[in-house]
């Protein structure tokens, strides 16, 4: 199992009614913690102003730590002799890491169970066979570029993807170096591919208009349809829906779904109001009403009521949908022009379109409070909707979007 080099804890001094720092480092021959010593002692034997490194606060006590580690104070011989597959498998590891203890300590929301899942997953899978029988000291620059170009040339991942995966490599090393279990940071001047998003196609206004005009084998694949396009709704806020959800004049989204875990956090952490049409909350609570489970998912399966709608379900319906209005799927190495591929139509894409479609009617914070996109510059004044911007959103919506239904 992987330790972290040192663990901090706070003591009060006989002499003092002070609480100070103090740390015991990591002995791998012993495979123990070593008694505590103070941190205030180990700043005056390496000639550190106390005040100036901030010893009384976690943050200063750790840098001192550190430090220590790496003028070769403290015997860490062995810290890197650890395999460095079984260091970056452990690392993303949510039930045991320390560095996701620490990260999820510092800010509830920092990291998500998915995310670590799927670097720990990249790590088994992509490093490992090459390097990760290496102990992390053996772990070079050298070595690291010619696995991630050889990676690159071998796998046929996407750039993004090959990014990705030496991101999920990077932030163990950085870590590693930071703690002192090595002396330097091998993946610090690894750098990535360039890396173009697949820009995601959207529909015509006829198109939506004959999506709308369909006659949908099943009422939940239409309604998770005009969700996506009306509000912007990702797949997995849609398939969290509940019947508390659907409020007088609007969807209050508060979970995603995630089919490995469960009901979750919506993407970016915050909750969001989103006005809908009257005529649509209402066929919403009808849906809603029929679950023959009365677990409270508006779409739910009817096969199990451990869970809502799964997702190739609701996707499936879709494609089934574009076909039937002439934009047929095509799975080939060179896609029609015309086809859903060739077009890059998927189901978040209607997300896209909400977007757009909105966008010149809605001012850009209103909207962003809407589709619940991410924005540095976006204050929180804009997270919440006020009575007068969830009206402006439905005037929005009935120009842009009851007009295209058939009447």
């Amino acid at each position: 199992m992987w330790h972290t080099p040192f663990s901090l804890y706070r003591r009060r001094v006989s002499y003092s009614r002070k609480r100070s720092f103090y740390v015991q480092f990591w002995d791998p021959e012993k495979g123990s913690y070593r008694t505590g010593v103070s941190i205030r002692q180990i700043a005056v034997r390496m000639n550190l102003d106390p005040d100036e490194w901030d010893i009384a606060s976690p943050a200063g006590a750790r840098a001192v730590a550190t430090e220590a580690i790496k003028r070769g104070l403290v015997a860490t011989r062995g810290l890197g002799d650890r395999k460095a597959g079984d260091y970056l498998a452990e690392f993303w590891d949510w039930d045991t890491s320390p560095y996701i203890k620490g990260r999820l300590a510092r800010k509830s929301d920092a990291l998500g169970r998915t995310y670590c899942r799927t670097c720990k997953s990249w790590v088994v899978r992509y490093f490992n066979p090459s390097l990760g029988e290496l102990k992390l000291s053996q772990i070079t620059t050298g070595k690291l570029e010619s696995w991630f170009m050889g990676l690159k040339d071998k796998s046929g991942l996407h750039p993004q993807t090959l990014n990705n995966i030496l991101q999920s490599v990077s932030i163990g090393f950085k870590e590693a170096y930071r703690l002192g279990i090595i002396p330097r940071n091998p993946a610090a001047s690894i750098r990535p591919l360039g890396a173009k998003t697949a820009e995601k196609g959207i529909l015509d206004t006829k198109e939506v208009k004959a999506l709308l005009a369909l006659d949908w084998p099943d009422e939940r694949g239409r309604l998770a349809f005009t969700l996506a396009l009306m509000a912007g709704l990702r797949l997995g806020e849609i398939q969290a829906l509940c019947k508390e959800d659907i409020m007088d004049d609007h969807l209050l989204i508060s979970h995603s779904w995630d089919k490995m875990y469960g009901m979750k956090s919506p993407k970016g952490k915050r909750s969001r109001i989103v006005p809908v049409p009257e005529s649509v909350l209402s066929e919403l609570r009808d849906l809603a009403g029929r679950n023959p489970w009365l677990n409270g998912f508006v779409f739910w399966d009817e096969k199990t009521g451990e869970r809502p709608l799964v997702t190739r379900r609701i996707e499936n319906w879709y494609y089934a949908a574009l076909e039937r209005i002439g934009i047929p799927g095509d799975t080939g190495e060179k896609p029609s022009p015309k086809s859903r591929h060739g077009r890059a139509l998927y189901f978040h894409g209607l997300r896209h379109l909400c977007n757009s479609l909105l966008r010149g009617v809605l001012p850009d914070d209103k909207l962003r409070a809407v589709i619940g996109h991410a924005d540095i510059s976006m204050t929180r004044h804009y997270d919440h909707l006020t009575d007068v911007d969830r009206k402006l959103v439905l005037e929005a919506q009935k120009e842009r979007f009851l007009g295209l239904m058939p009447k």
